[in-house]
């Protein structure tokens, strides 16, 4: 199931980080698939 608007980025936040979530749909597609490919600089991003 793709994110929607309103839904957490992921991963969580840690300490001190900033919890993001959507601003739209399309912001949602692909982002799992990053994530999967480049875990630590989607986190770092």
């Amino acid at each position: 199931m793709s994110p929607k608007r309103g839904d957490r980025v992921a991963p969580p936040p840690g300490p001190n980080e900033w919890d993001v979530i959507f601003g739209t749909g399309e912001a949602g597609k692909g982002w799992d698939e990053l994530c999967a490919q480049a875990a630590a600089n989607t986190r770092h991003a």
